[in-house]
């Protein structure tokens, strides 16, 4: 079946169990930006358990924009986001090996949100052989298979299978958070475990 799915920053387990299930999936570069969704936010673990990260954009000044166009309102928060995810993940057992790629990702000065997410799928396609949708620049009004552009406006109490965390103990397992928790905790594993999380919805 044909998936089209939103572009998302640091996608959730979700987002990637969801290609895992189809031979077919699609980016829709087009789709009209949706405020406080997961198209410029994600979440992560913190000390104080879940926790969004969110890159701030320009106004639309109430028009409706693609997300194509959609700039990036200033720089700083590339370095807060950075120290915020060290103090999450600098404890977890693969934050030293991927610190460099990711604060590089993070400071890259990238005006577009979707040229840096799409930066940001491009490294974790390369870095550990996740799957990279077709992207499609122009809108897709209508789809004929399966159309989650709707599913990813918030997070969602998805069960998936449990990985060792670093405030586990403190929070129990939390499911379904930003892709970066994976890589972060199971690092070279990130690509098996999404595929399993994928089994597992099926």
């Amino acid at each position: 079946m044909r998936l089209l799915l939103p572009l998302c920053v640091f996608p959730s387990v979700h987002w990637y169990a969801c290609i895992a299930q189809h031979r077919e999936a699609y980016i829709d570069l087009g789709e009209h930006y949706v405020k406080q969704s997961m198209r410029n936010r994600y979440e992560i673990a913190g000390a104080s358990g879940r926790m969004w990260l969110t890159i701030p954009v320009e106004g639309t000044q109430g028009l409706r924009k693609s997300m194509s166009e959609i700039q990036i309102f200033g720089q700083v928060w590339g370095r807060q986001h950075f120290r915020t995810i060290r103090a999450a993940y600098g404890r977890s057992p693969f934050f030293e090996h991927y610190a460099d790629d990711l604060n590089a990702l993070l400071i890259n000065g990238e005006t577009s949100l979707a040229a840096f997410s799409l930066r940001v799928l491009r490294w974790l396609s390369d870095e550990f052989l996740l799957p990279l949708p077709v992207v499609l620049s122009a809108y897709q009004e209508s789809w004929h298979g399966a159309d989650l552009r709707p599913a990813f406006k918030h997070s969602a109490a998805y069960t998936y299978p449990e990985y060792v965390q670093v405030f586990q103990q403190r929070y129990g397992f939390l499911s379904n958070l930003s892709v970066l928790d994976v890589v972060m905790n199971e690092g070279p594993s990130t690509s098996a475990y999404l595929r399993e999380a994928g089994a597992q919805r099926s």
